[in-house]
């Protein structure tokens, strides 16, 4: 939902004479500031999960963590 507020803003500040290649330039910005950010606090909270027993890895419960985190920022705008 943020993401789609984000794009109206960004689409209502929009020069008419912009080229499409400008809008896209100028909107991957706002992405990388924005998605990036989300995306490397999902890494580094991934990489704090502790495996449950001593002989477990906890590889699996990373990429768990990962996929959902991901799914959210996918589908999160629907809910």
């Amino acid at each position: 939902m943020i993401l789609r507020e984000i794009m109206q803003v960004y689409d209502s500040s929009l020069v008419e004479d912009e080229v499409l290649e400008q809008r896209i330039a100028g909107f991957r910005d706002i992405l990388e500031g924005t998605v990036e950010p989300v995306l490397q606090m999902c890494s580094t909270m991934a990489s704090m999960i502790k495996p449950r027993t001593s002989e477990d890895s906890n590889a699996w419960d990373r990429a768990t963590f990962m996929i959902n985190c991901l799914v959210y920022i996918e589908v999160g705008h629907h809910q």
